[in-house]
């Protein structure tokens, strides 16, 4: 049986480190299997070429084209967060007011210098790109990409450029989403972050305080209202997409069995770490995931995959890149997708590029978006 989504394993027996002193490449004791898209650039559309529905043929159905759908750009993380981190803070200190500070100059300049990136440039505020120009080099040699910086930006974020370092895996996927936006949510509480003045600050507060509530001891009731601090969230929102899979109603020329498993597959594979060496694994994957005019998500991860059998369940047999298995197959899965965002709730992903994605359920203006 002909496989419609993986072409096949490429396998990966080697990774490339940034580590101090220079370029490291460690061998993959259990070589990495990356699966590669058999074609449609990778596009999986469960809309158009899914039997999810009930009606006539995918062909037959124009309306499907007005079917509310999520998009889900796969991405492999390929610098880990602490990393990440680090050219995230030295893009801030390049970018920001920070750059006039010594300090923080000499502490970019040392930084590089311990991953074998050599930049000698003294306490000139000026020269503070230097460093992060070379690291950013160095990553484009590890086969990171622009595609990062650029999501951000048309996004409204650009300040969070190098958060996150992260590669396209080729697959994209279309789902039909029916369910609520997330709710929003704030806090104001007692405590807040006044920086390098907070303690002075809460000093003399102190001593207002107290001078307050010896004056007015005799009182019944002494209380001081105090200003409110915005209790900043740094949990992302969360969305669930849910949709059944019929494996004996047949709309296109693809066994749809086949197709539904080959699906499902995937995104439990790529959804659980791959151990590459006796300290060393791939991280599940990450998710740029678009509902137009509902939810933005930049980075996101799929904290939760289920998967019900429903009806009757028989061996059958499938194949995933040209292997094949026996395995039980319902009569209809019952899938349920949990996707959270690595970012918070910003309002800028609300009139950010990827709210307001122009297409419709239909091949051509998904792949267009992707």
């Amino acid at each position: 049986m002909a496989n419609y989504y993986i072409k096949e394993f490429e396998e990966v027996t080697s990774e490339s480190l940034l580590a101090i002193g220079g370029d490291t490449t460690l061998k993959n004791t259990d070589p990495y299997q990356k699966p590669v898209p058999a074609g449609n650039n990778g596009i999986i559309n469960v809309i158009k070429d899914f039997s999810w529905f009930s009606g006539g043929t995918s062909d037959a159905l124009t309306g499907l084209d007005k079917c509310p759908f999520a998009v889900l750009k796969e991405k492999d993380q390929v610098l880990n967060s602490t990393l990440s981190q680090a050219i995230y803070y030295m893009n801030a200190i390049a970018t920001g007011a920070e750059a006039t500070a010594a300090g923080s100059i000499k502490a970019v300049s040392k930084f590089s210098q311990s991953l074998g990136i050599s930049a000698d440039i003294g306490d000139a505020a000026s020269k503070v790109t230097d460093p992060l120009r070379k690291f950013r080099d160095k990553l484009a040699e590890m086969g990171g990409d622009s595609s990062d910086e650029e999501l951000l930006k048309s996004n409204n974020l650009a300040s969070l450029a190098g958060i996150y370092m992260t590669q396209p895996t080729g697959f994209n996927y279309v789902m039909p989403y029916f369910d609520n936006p997330p709710n929003v949510s704030n806090n104001w509480g007692d405590q807040g972050r006044g920086g390098a003045m907070e303690g002075m600050i809460n000093t003399g507060l102190s001593m207002v305080e107290e001078i307050t509530e010896s004056v007015n001891i005799a009182q019944p009731g002494v209380y001081i209202q105090k200003p409110k601090f915005f209790q900043h969230d740094s949990n992302g929102p969360e969305i669930k997409i849910q949709f059944p899979l019929f494996n004996t109603v047949k709309r296109t020329s693809k066994t749809p069995y086949q197709q539904n498993y080959e699906l499902l597959w995937l995104l439990a594979y790529q959804n659980k770490t791959f151990k590459t060496s006796f300290g060393r694994s791939k991280p599940s994957k990450l998710y740029t995931v678009s509902i137009p005019g509902v939810v933005n998500m930049p980075y996101a991860f799929i904290s939760n995959l289920s998967i019900d059998f429903i009806g009757t369940v028989r061996n059958k047999e499938v194949t995933i890149a040209n292997k094949t298995v026996k395995t039980p197959i319902p009569e209809a899965y019952n899938v349920s997708i949990t996707v959270k965002s690595l970012l918070s709730d910003y309002a800028n992903l609300m009139i950010g590029s990827n709210f307001y994605t122009d297409a419709g359920a239909n091949s051509a203006s998904i792949q267009s978006s992707i």
